[in-house]
């Protein structure tokens, strides 16, 4: 999503509700908001910032995030893109977010992920493959199963690099099993609580890659009924 100058670092339907004209209004605590409307108001900050201290609140949403916004926009050409994107959908599933959109560099739309985590949404992945919002996960809810199997099994092997904190809560709760929360037809979400050390709560989503096949995308850690 180099349109809008977003760089990846590492159940139900919410409809609309992130009109980007109803998304000005400051949020100096951080963007407190909808996904859908956290991002319209992320956008707005962004195509009309001059300095970097104009992006006080897009630093705050970077720092706890995996995917950055690059604010303000490196030249002209890209806050022209950034004031032209436009979200078209967006669906909430408990701690795990979709929002889709349309821009310059993906006409025919795409899908950002975001993660809930300490009260808080965040920016996970974007540019996947979509749109996705509306429709038809039977294929994610009965193949990611398996996929999500094999990738646990990995890492309680120390086989997946990076999942130290999921392989310690999965080694402290060998009876722990991932919930299916919902998805879309190219993404599965799964929530694995666990209780030991401390309540956590993993989200693991799956998507589809290019040749068809399943992948865990990532496994991100939030925390338990916040």
């Amino acid at each position: 999503m180099t349109a809008v100058a977003l760089s990846a670092c590492g159940g139900g339907h919410d409809g609309g509700g992130y009109s980007r004209s109803d998304s000005t209004a400051p949020h100096p605590t951080g963007l407190s908001l909808e996904p859908a409307e956290m991002v319209a108001h992320m956008l707005d900050v962004t195509s009309s910032a001059q300095r970097r201290s104009d992006c006080a609140e897009i630093a705050v949403i970077n720092r706890r995030s995996q995917a950055k916004l690059a604010c303000p926009p490196p030249d002209a050409h890209t806050r022209t893109i950034v004031r032209a994107t436009k979200l078209t959908d967006a669906a909430t599933y408990t701690s795990v977010a979709v929002v889709d959109y349309k821009s310059e560099d993906e006409p025919d739309g795409a899908s950002m992920v975001l993660y809930r985590k300490q009260g808080e949404w965040t920016m996970g992945h974007l540019s996947l493959p979509g749109p996705s919002v509306k429709t038809d996960d039977t294929e994610s809810r009965e193949e990611s199963p398996a996929v999500i199997d094999r990738y646990l099994t990995a890492v309680r092997r120390r086989q997946v690099q990076g999942e130290r904190a999921l392989a310690d809560a999965l080694r402290a709760n060998p009876k722990a099993r991932p919930v299916y929360m919902g998805g879309t037809e190219s993404l599965g979400f799964y929530r694995l609580d666990v209780d030991r050390p401390e309540p956590l709560t993993f989200n693991i989503t799956t998507t589809v890659t290019p040749d068809g096949s399943r992948r865990v995308l990532d496994a991100f850690l939030g925390t338990r009924g916040v």
